[in-house]
């Protein structure tokens, strides 16, 4: 990797193993290469808090990746807390909810790509996406779909202290500028308190 990158140190490297029983090699080896200098900090992507205290068995962990957008709101109850209070900086990946929160896409939408197929694979997770949609459409009645959708989405993640960055994909120029532009401002407390409101509503 830092032959192909033409650098001397990668400034953080992620373990992927997101349900890990025992993260000791990954640990042992991230100390090993910081150390040599070849890394400057490691974390672990996962959604789990049981694993993301695991792997910081030594309070060694400086970066928790993890899923977090407006339509899972699940680590604002616990993993969010958690890096806080352990002064670990969280990378989230999909903040936009794979597209999602674009509000371009309706119930009747069909994914074909190979990850978010299964979100058509049986009744039940058809009906999870069907309930995310109904949320989004809920957000329609005060922000456009669109640009001003995405926006949103990406200052409500970054508007909370823990984030230190997020991740949100593009297919083209335009939607890369719009990403890139939503850092530009944070939402206030009533703006974030009527965003969920109106999700949860």
């Amino acid at each position: 990797s830092l032959h192909r990158l033409r650098t001397d140190w990668l400034d953080v490297v992620l373990c992927h193993e997101h349900n890990i029983e025992d993260p000791s090699i990954y640990l042992e080896a991230f100390e090993v290469l910081k150390q040599r200098g070849r890394i400057r900090a490691y974390g672990i992507s996962t959604n789990s808090l049981e694993v993301l205290r695991r792997f910081n068995v030594n309070d060694t962990c400086s970066v928790a990746q993890l899923d977090y957008s407006l339509l899972n709101r699940a680590p604002e109850a616990d993993i969010l807390p958690y890096c806080q209070e352990h002064g670990i900086a969280v990378m989230v990946r999909g903040p936009l909810a794979m597209g999602l929160l674009s509000g371009n896409y309706s119930a009747d939408t069909v994914f074909t790509d190979p990850v978010r197929t299964r979100w058509h694979k049986d009744e039940e997770a058809q009906a999870a996406f069907e309930r995310r949609v109904a949320q989004v459409e809920k957000l329609k009645q005060v922000v456009k779909p669109g640009q001003e959708m995405v926006t949103t989405a990406l200052q409500y993640v970054i508007s909370n202290p823990v984030v230190s960055t997020v991740i949100p994909g593009a297919k083209s120029p335009a939607q890369a500028a719009t990403n890139a532009q939503a850092g530009a401002a944070t939402l206030s407390a009533a703006e974030i308190d009527k965003l969920v409101a109106i999700i949860d509503g």
